[in-house]
């Protein structure tokens, strides 16, 4: 089997998966303006690798970078690393194929946590790794280049972690600076220029095609940003090709009018 035909296989069925939202997201969204802290503003907070922040979460969502870096240091694929750990669905309201770490067990440990230690550390999801800072950013979907976007539209958030003894004083900048994170991260840019994009041509077309065809179309999506890369390669022209490659797809569908495609 080859690694092209072995992802196809892994694509989920997207038809009526919708994510539910993990208690603590609600509770970021509901208090947001709250929790706004600036970059070099000051919080509190000390790890003492007691493990309790990568228990009972729902909310550890893989960027295609992080399952590309994951998969790298695990010495397995895309797609093992996804079969193994993971799940997908579509987002509620982006539609976009969204892939999160599944706790593996009763006590809602994640299943990459051996001894309290994250066993790909240096490679961890970015929201692991920020943690407790967390990052959004406004998209102007008026522009057309990512270029023309500032940094300025990126916004960070404290979440009021759990308590895990002494506290510490950071900077929201040297917090990221020492998780090797850039404060202008172009990649963090790039996937929410990419979520901008495809999540309107998605809705539209799942407005026009029938569900058959419009899943074999989310399970393409999903694959080729999430799946379809050379681990010996670089990510960010990998990526960047894939995003490009399904935008064109999703321009040249033949959607007229109301009709489905026959």
């Amino acid at each position: 089997m080859t690694q092209s035909e072995g992802v196809q296989q892994c694509a989920p069925s997207f038809q009526n998966r919708r994510i539910i939202m993990d208690p603590r997201m609600n509770r970021i969204l509901q208090n947001r303006d709250k929790m706004l802290i600036g970059i070099d503003d000051t919080f509190q907070f000390n790890c003492n690798q007691c493990g309790k922040c990568c228990m009972n979460r729902e909310d550890i969502l893989c960027t295609p970078k992080d399952v590309f870096r994951i998969s790298k240091k695990l010495g397995i694929s895309t797609y093992d690393f996804i079969k193994k750990y993971c799940d997908s669905y579509l987002g509620d309201t982006s539609h976009m194929p969204i892939v999160r770490i599944v706790p593996h067990d009763a006590a809602g440990h994640c299943p990459l946590l051996e001894n309290n230690k994250c066993v790909v550390h240096e490679c961890k999801p970015v929201v692991c790794a920020m943690y407790p800072i967390g990052r959004t950013i406004c998209i102007d979907t008026s522009v057309k280049n990512s270029k023309d976007m500032n940094v300025k539209d990126i916004e960070f958030l404290f979440t009021h972690p759990i308590r895990c003894g002494k506290t510490e004083t950071h900077t929201v900048r040297e917090w990221l600076t020492q998780f090797g994170i850039p404060i202008e991260d172009e990649y963090f840019i790039q996937w929410h220029k990419t979520i901008s994009i495809l999540s309107p041509l998605i809705q539209k077309a799942i407005t026009k095609i029938r569900v058959d065809s419009m899943n074999q179309i989310l399970n393409i999506i999903f694959v080729k940003l999430y799946m379809d890369y050379d681990l010996e390669q670089d990510f960010f022209p990998q990526f960047i090709a894939n995003r490009d490659m399904m935008i064109k797809m999703l321009n040249d569908l033949p959607i007229h009018g109301g009709e489905q495609d026959g």
